[in-house]
């Protein structure tokens, strides 16, 4: 524009875009270049009012690829004229204004809209200049420079488009980020919640399951009293099991042999107490020729037994009938793996070979009691089902959901080799133990569990409290046992570093599973001896007396 406005001898040139308004309903000044004095001076957007697209000379101009002479008080060019009064002659032109997407690969881009370039002389009011007008040579000069410019404003066009498409990712980017982020607080705050509970129920079950393994010692207890105990001490066994597939957000099969009678005889015991508080009876038909030990996930059998049970008595609490008493009717027997539905007369129970257990339980309605719809079966039962697939087995609901059926296939084990003898617990009399345990009641059931064995307990609430004991001249104890968690490590480092108390041996009480990462480093604080949660009689007495032997 510099270049045109000295060769033409102009006072001023001006650049109109059609606005983002009302469909470019109006032209805007967006670049003027006015030759005032010994350099230009250049006036940027909001120095004069819009004009409107349908003015007469903004209409003529627009019909015409070439030059247009604009006429005298034409608005647009008194607007262009850079302060000039009267204006010089004014020459007009529309500049075609190309976007991307003008560009869909034809060989002359359509445009879409115009801008216009206005050219204003000097005018023969000015001193020592000569007024002219213009000629057909310079409007064919205009006219070629127009197309530069038509360029100049094209890659202009385009790069707002890609500086408008660039910060709007960026944006987008911004939003993806302060999502992720907010994802990832949720994500660990779920994960710390979840934490929190599995850990603060983890706790009362060590403790019941300690204590359920003092009450097994007792010899002289009834046949019913035993079953009770069993089963509660099994059922807090499966709540562990579960809330450390919470934890870990893992599923996994632990295959060993089992006893399928005692398993079978704990899982109705607590079925029926379950139906005799949903107010419905129970009755449970076992078939004769069940084997006594298999091989298999016994905590995982436990769970799918238990679950089909509430499954249905859920079902009997939200149906229409559940005012009218019913039963609860639970069988379990052999068949043919592959042939479910037909029950052999003498299944083959030796040694090493598999044989498929058909576990069913339905709700057996009370007569004159109308069914009521059907219902689709507990998310529970769905979710069991993945279970049931790593086992080898399948599960089955009716369609009215008063009936499941369990497959679940097992390997056979001698009943003389995998038969249970009461576990020995070795009396450890006159071992002076200290006990660091900063729960109450962990701290209670554990000192329990080693008065039981004999040893004569000294219990601190802290680590801390711990060293300072130890600390001391006077103190005299054989085996330190530590229920810290993972402060553990920590509290034996400090402890070897005791000149006086190198010889001290030390236990560990970890909820963690047990892993050679955690074994190195037992071995790097000191520690002689790990056990893990929760505490049984029969484990501490072995872990102990291992210790003490080596």
């Amino acid at each position: 524009m510099l270049h045109l406005a000295d060769a033409l001898s102009l006072h001023s040139c001006a650049v109109w875009m059609p606005g983002h308004d009302a469909g470019g309903a109006a032209l805007h000044l967006v670049h003027q270049l006015s030759l005032r004095g010994k350099g230009p001076v250049s006036v940027v957007l909001g120095s004069q009012p819009p004009i409107s697209a349908d003015d007469h000379d903004v209409l003529d101009v627009m019909v015409s690829e070439a030059a247009k002479v604009l006429r005298p008080g034409s608005a647009l060019a008194t607007a262009s004229s850079g302060g000039l009064q009267p204006p010089g002659a004014v020459a007009a032109i529309r500049i075609p204004m190309l976007k991307v997407s003008n560009f869909d690969g034809r060989k002359a881009p359509v445009a879409s809209s115009y801008a216009f370039l206005v050219l204003v002389l000097r005018n023969k009011l000015e001193p020592y200049r000569c007024s002219r007008e213009w000629g057909s040579q310079d409007l064919e000069v205009v006219q070629v420079v127009a197309d530069q410019v038509a360029v100049a404003l094209s890659h202009a066009a385009v790069l707002e488009e890609w500086q408008a498409m660039r910060d709007k990712l960026a944006e987008q980017h911004r939003a993806l980020l302060h999502a992720k982020h907010e994802a990832m607080m949720a994500t660990n705050g779920i994960n710390n919640i979840q934490s929190a509970m599995c850990h603060g129920m983890r706790k009362p079950m060590y403790s019941i399951i300690g204590l359920l393994s003092m009450v097994s010692q007792v010899q002289n207890m009834r046949p019913e009293q035993r079953l009770l105990a069993d089963a509660i001490a099994r059922t807090s066994t499966l709540s562990l099991a579960l809330m450390n597939d919470v934890a870990t957000e893992t599923l996994t099969v632990d295959r060993r042999p089992f006893g399928l009678h005692s398993l079978i005889r704990e899982a109705m015991s607590v079925a029926g107490c379950l139906a005799g508080c949903g107010g419905v009876g129970f009755s449970c038909q076992l078939e004769n020729s069940l084997p006594e030990w298999v091989v298999g996930d016994e905590t995982r059998v436990f769970h799918l037994l238990l679950q089909m049970v509430g499954a249905l008595l859920s079902q009997q609490q939200r149906s229409a009938a559940r005012s009218a008493a019913g039963r609860l009717l639970f069988s379990v027997s052999t068949c043919i793996a592959g042939q479910e539905d037909c029950i052999p007369a003498q299944p083959n129970l030796s040694p090493g070979c598999s044989i498929c257990v058909k576990f069913q339980a339905a709700m057996e309605r009370s007569a004159g009691c109308s069914r009521s719809a059907s219902r689709p079966v507990s998310s529970g039962i769905s979710m069991c089902k993945k279970i049931v697939q790593m086992m080898n087995g399948s599960m089955r609901s009716a369609p009215d959901g008063e009936t499941i059926t369990l497959f679940l296939q097992f390997q056979l084990q001698q009943s003389g080799v995998c038969r249970r003898t009461p576990t020995s617990v070795p009396r450890l009399d006159g071992l002076r133990i200290l006990l660091a345990d900063g729960d109450g009641m962990s701290q209670a059931v554990t000192q329990k569990l080693l008065e039981k064995l004999g040893c004569q307990v000294t219990v601190m609430s802290s680590g801390a409290h711990c060293l300072a004991l130890l600390g001391s001249a006077h103190s005299s104890f054989q085996i330190l046992l530590l229920d810290l968690d993972m402060d553990a490590f920590e509290v034996a480092f400090r402890i070897r570093a005791l000149r006086n108390r190198c010889w001290l041996l030390i236990v560990a009480a970890l909820a963690v599973s047990v892993d050679d990462n955690i074994r190195e480093m037992c071995r790097r604080s000191g520690i002689n001896g790990l056990i893990q949660k929760p505490l049984t009689l029969a484990a501490l007495g072995a872990q102990l007396y291992r210790v003490l032997r080596n």
